[in-house]
């Protein structure tokens, strides 16, 4: 009975579940063909859809940047500004 408990556990955690609470006990007496079938059923779903508002990008400079890094950095700022204004 403790082997099969720990080998069905050990099996749920590797499908990368792990046991919920209500199925401790239930591991105890469950066949390993049934827990198979049940970890690999497919049930339908329906996605969850939400909106999120617009983020504004925000200017990232890295503090440990060099100033050669830093004037690229700026410098291919001002040529995709260019790009999108013209």
């Amino acid at each position: 009975m403790a082997a099969s408990f720990i080998n069905n556990k050990h099996l749920l955690w590797r499908a990368g579940f792990g046991p919920e609470i209500g199925q401790i006990d239930d591991l105890k007496n469950k066949n390993i063909k049934i827990i198979l079938k049940e970890v690999f059923n497919e049930e339908t779903f329906s996605p969850i859809v939400y909106e999120t508002p617009d983020i504004e990008p925000i200017e990232y400079t890295d503090p440990k940047a060099t100033a050669e890094q830093k004037k690229r950095n700026s410098k291919n700022k001002s040529e995709a500004k260019q790009r999108t204004e013209s």
